[in-house]
């Protein structure tokens, strides 16, 4: 009961500050900006969904965690080289 009540807590704060980042991407002045949010929002969702997988005690949503966290760091990487134009 008290994880539960703890884990919707948690949720709506994380959900929050994804809403607020999002209209701070919307009104973002670069490209640089909005890649901090994509990874915002992207992190976010994990976590919300990690929050899910407690909630029902799935054993599956923490691999399927782990992989979204890999491919995260790797988008991020390709969205810095995008936005230096291929430069180091």
């Amino acid at each position: 009961m008290v994880l539960t009540v703890m884990l919707v807590i948690a949720s709506a704060i994380i959900i929050v500050g994804m809403l607020l980042g999002l209209y701070r991407g919307i009104k973002g002045p670069d490209g640089a900006s909005r890649v901090a949010i994509n990874d915002l929002l992207f992190y976010g969702m994990l976590c919300v969904v990690g929050f899910i997988g407690l909630l029902n005690s799935s054993k599956v949503v923490f691999d399927v965690l782990l992989i979204g966290g890999l491919f995260g760091a790797v988008s991020t990487i390709a969205l810095s080289r995008v936005i230096n134009r291929g430069h180091r």
